[in-house]
């Protein structure tokens, strides 16, 4: 049975210093709880760049809210997730890869011991070091556990008040924020704490927290009391909390996960890509190969690019810089039904960021009647919206489109 204790929900998260450019911005992935029907619970991507407001959805779904513990890893994403109410509730682990985020393994809970207020994995080892629950529900401990396998579960010591937020950097140093707005620094093998200074916010609202893995800059969102809630970057020295952006609709997000920043001379993403079914189960993917690098410089000669999907590369060859490609795939890809593209391009600097596409693919004309085809991103296109009129994700008509996501002509928009 879910307790008191943990009805509260009390994560948190560490934020960086913006990079230089947007395009060099660390770009956040986060599990946000929702209330509001117009931006459903999942799977959000955003960035550092404080002057970048969007939240784009890489997937959604209630049982994509990792309110109870979790750890990301090597593509993969573990996490225990929380729904109902006293009368009513269940508790489910999960497993699934970042590439679609679709459960491959679930399981449901029972042992208390296994939900964690607020824990990070150690990045040598992948096992999660925090605020555990204890047996009972009632009471929390410093506890290990490996998420990954589901098991290892061990406490340290006993804690006397909730830690909202806590983090491991690159060294395996743990720091988290304690109820009382506190920024500690934490010897993760015998939970003793050390007090480095105030954050300056107070709060007892959903947070989360996570460290770059390139940079150990610490990535933190939270509500204050009385306040919108933001992303904010933790100096690790002091502990004070400095804030990078508001979110533009109060979001919580339950974890936090910094994906790699490419290098500045790294390839930007893939422009305009896009699927077209052929309702046999295969179709069109096409995308615009990146004509600049990540610090707006001229792209010449010919990139590898990758094509993707359910962790398997479709597709590797070489384009030149700034050409069009377009990729016949057939009904022998076994990629028809609810699936995600991903493309991405390299050169010699490396990486670019991933370019992601949720899209529909029909076996038969009924079928694409049923399914949505893909998702397009709608940077000029809100007034054409308004002209011809769209729905929501509800169903509902509309002809005065907002932040968000919509459906028209069969097609996901998303209108920034």
């Amino acid at each position: 049975m879910k307790q008191s204790l943990l009805k509260k929900a009390l994560c948190a998260a560490v934020s960086t210093l913006a990079a230089t450019t947007p395009l060099q911005a660390q770009e956040i992935w986060g599990s946000l709880w929702s209330q509001d029907p117009d931006e459903p619970s999942g799977i959000y991507a955003f960035s550092a760049n404080p002057d970048d407001d969007l939240l784009t959805p890489l997937r959604l779904g209630d049982n994509l809210v990792a309110n109870e513990g979790c750890t990301w890893w090597n593509g993969n994403f573990y996490y225990i997730n929380y729904s109902g109410n006293e009368v009513a509730a269940i508790t489910m682990y999960y497993a699934c890869n970042t590439d679609n985020f679709k459960p491959i393994y679930n399981e449901q809970i029972s042992d208390n011991s296994y939900l964690s207020l607020s824990s990070y994995p150690d990045p040598k080892t992948g096992v999660n070091y925090g605020c555990f629950s204890t047996a009972d529900g009632f009471g929390v401990e410093w506890a290990k556990m490996n998420y990954r396998t589901l098991d290892d579960r061990e406490t340290i010591c006993p804690l006397q008040k909730n830690l909202l937020a806590v983090v491991i950097d690159n060294n395996g140093q743990a720091y988290a924020v304690d109820e009382d707005g506190n920024f500690l620094k934490i010897d993760k093998e015998t939970g003793k704490q050390d007090i480095i200074g105030p954050t300056g916010i107070h709060s007892q609202t959903m947070q989360a927290a996570a460290i770059d893995p390139e940079t150990n800059k610490i990535y933190w969102t939270v509500q204050p009391d009385n306040a919108a809630s933001g992303l904010y970057e933790i100096d690790s020295s002091t502990g004070k909390a400095t804030l990078i952006k508001t979110f533009l609709n109060n979001e919580w997000f339950t974890t936090l996960h910094v994906t790699p920043t490419p290098k500045p001379t790294a390839p930007q993403k893939v422009a305009d890509l896009a699927v077209r079914p052929d309702n046999l189960g295969g179709g069109k993917l096409s995308f615009t190969m990146p004509a600049k690098t990540v610090e707006g410089n001229d792209l010449n000669g010919y990139l590898t690019y990758y094509i993707i999907n359910n962790g398997t590369t479709l597709k590797k060859a070489q384009a030149k810089a700034g050409s069009r490609i377009e990729w016949n795939f057939t009904w022998d890809n076994y990629v028809w039904g609810d699936q995600t593209f991903i493309v991405q391009t390299k050169n010699d600097a490396g990486l670019s960021r991933q370019a992601r596409l949720n899209v529909y693919v029909p076996t038969s004309e009924e079928d694409a009647a049923n399914g949505i085809a893909d998702i397009e991103t709608a940077h000029e296109g809100q007034q054409l919206l308004e002209k011809t009129g769209c729905y929501d994700l509800q169903g509902r008509k509309t002809s005065r489109p907002q932040h968000g996501i919509y459906i028209q002509n069969g097609r996901k928009v998303i209108v920034k």
